[in-house]
Protein backbone atom coordinates (compact mmCIF):
# COMPACT_ATOMS: atom_id res chain seq x y z
CA UNK A 1 0.00 0.00 0.00
CA UNK A 2 1.37 3.42 -0.96
CA UNK A 3 0.92 6.44 1.20
CA UNK A 4 -0.46 9.49 -0.58
CA UNK A 5 2.19 11.89 -1.80
CA UNK A 6 2.98 14.68 0.61
CA UNK A 7 2.33 18.01 -1.07
CA UNK A 8 5.52 20.01 -0.63
CA UNK A 9 5.99 23.69 -1.41
CA UNK A 10 9.19 25.49 -2.33
CA UNK A 11 9.28 29.05 -1.01
CA UNK A 12 11.93 31.31 -2.54
CA UNK A 13 12.48 34.82 -1.19
CA UNK A 14 13.86 37.66 -3.33
CA UNK A 15 17.22 37.36 -1.50
CA UNK A 16 17.59 33.70 -2.51
CA UNK A 17 16.54 32.23 0.84
CA UNK A 18 14.71 29.00 0.11
CA UNK A 19 12.62 26.61 2.16
CA UNK A 20 10.80 23.36 1.34
CA UNK A 21 7.75 22.81 3.55
CA UNK A 22 5.25 19.99 3.94
CA UNK A 23 2.85 21.82 6.26
CA UNK A 24 1.29 25.24 6.45
CA UNK A 25 3.92 27.93 6.91
CA UNK A 26 3.74 31.28 8.72
CA UNK A 27 6.06 33.98 7.39
CA UNK A 28 7.24 37.18 9.02
CA UNK A 29 10.17 39.02 10.60
CA UNK A 30 9.71 37.07 13.85
CA UNK A 31 6.73 34.80 13.22
CA UNK A 32 4.74 32.86 15.78
CA UNK A 33 1.95 30.38 15.14
CA UNK A 34 -0.68 28.75 17.32
CA UNK A 35 -0.34 25.26 15.83
CA UNK A 36 2.33 23.11 14.20
CA UNK A 37 2.92 25.46 11.28
CA UNK A 38 6.44 25.87 9.96
CA UNK A 39 7.95 29.28 10.78
CA UNK A 40 9.84 31.09 8.00
CA UNK A 41 11.78 34.18 9.07
CA UNK A 42 11.95 36.76 6.29
CA UNK A 43 14.81 39.20 6.93
CA UNK A 44 13.57 42.77 6.52
CA UNK A 45 15.76 45.68 7.58
CA UNK A 46 13.11 48.24 6.58
CA UNK A 47 10.52 46.55 8.85
CA UNK A 48 7.93 46.57 6.04
CA UNK A 49 7.19 42.91 6.85
CA UNK A 50 5.14 42.35 10.01
CA UNK A 51 6.41 40.02 12.74
CA UNK A 52 3.71 37.50 11.80
CA UNK A 53 2.68 38.54 8.30
CA UNK A 54 1.29 35.74 6.13
CA UNK A 55 0.28 32.09 6.12
CA UNK A 56 0.72 29.82 3.10
CA UNK A 57 -0.97 26.41 3.03
CA UNK A 58 -0.26 23.95 0.25
CA UNK A 59 -1.57 20.83 1.97
CA UNK A 60 -4.78 20.77 -0.08
CA UNK A 61 -5.34 20.74 -3.84
CA UNK A 62 -4.89 24.52 -4.02
CA UNK A 63 -2.21 26.70 -2.47
CA UNK A 64 -3.94 29.23 -0.22
CA UNK A 65 -2.43 32.41 1.18
CA UNK A 66 -3.80 34.35 4.13
CA UNK A 67 -2.65 37.78 5.27
CA UNK A 68 -2.59 37.61 9.08
CA UNK A 69 -3.58 41.23 9.63
CA UNK A 70 -0.17 42.61 8.65
CA UNK A 71 0.55 46.33 8.87
CA UNK A 72 1.63 46.82 5.23
CA UNK A 73 -0.53 44.14 3.64
CA UNK A 74 0.16 41.37 1.15
CA UNK A 75 -0.41 41.29 -2.60
CA UNK A 76 -0.67 38.52 -5.19
CA UNK A 77 1.36 39.51 -8.25
CA UNK A 78 0.11 37.51 -11.25
CA UNK A 79 2.21 36.52 -14.24
CA UNK A 80 0.33 39.05 -16.40
CA UNK A 81 1.39 41.85 -14.03
CA UNK A 82 -2.00 42.38 -12.37
CA UNK A 83 -2.14 42.65 -8.60
CA UNK A 84 -4.68 41.52 -6.03
CA UNK A 85 -4.47 42.84 -2.50
CA UNK A 86 -5.23 40.14 0.07
CA UNK A 87 -8.09 40.71 2.47
CA UNK A 88 -6.78 40.18 6.02
CA UNK A 89 -7.64 36.80 7.56
CA UNK A 90 -9.38 35.62 4.38
CA UNK A 91 -7.73 32.62 2.64
CA UNK A 92 -7.19 33.27 -1.09
CA UNK A 93 -6.13 30.73 -3.73
CA UNK A 94 -2.69 31.57 -5.15
CA UNK A 95 -2.76 31.28 -8.98
CA UNK A 96 -0.03 29.16 -10.58
CA UNK A 97 3.04 31.22 -11.42
CA UNK A 98 2.03 34.17 -9.24
CA UNK A 99 4.33 35.74 -6.67
CA UNK A 100 3.56 37.33 -3.32
CA UNK A 101 4.65 40.70 -2.06
CA UNK A 102 4.92 41.19 1.71
CA UNK A 103 5.79 44.77 2.47
CA UNK A 104 8.96 45.49 0.43
CA UNK A 105 9.79 41.77 -0.06
CA UNK A 106 8.79 39.32 -2.80
CA UNK A 107 8.25 35.60 -2.42
CA UNK A 108 7.80 32.86 -5.03
CA UNK A 109 5.76 29.79 -4.14
CA UNK A 110 5.70 26.61 -6.19
CA UNK A 111 5.01 22.92 -5.80
CA UNK A 112 8.18 20.96 -5.09
CA UNK A 113 8.54 17.55 -6.69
Amino acid sequence: MRLPDVKKLRLTADDGAERIVERAVVIGRNPSAPGNEVLFVLQDDTRSVSKTHLQIDGTGDDITVTDLGSTNGSTILREDGTRENLVPNSPTVLPAGAQLTLGDRTLSVERAQ
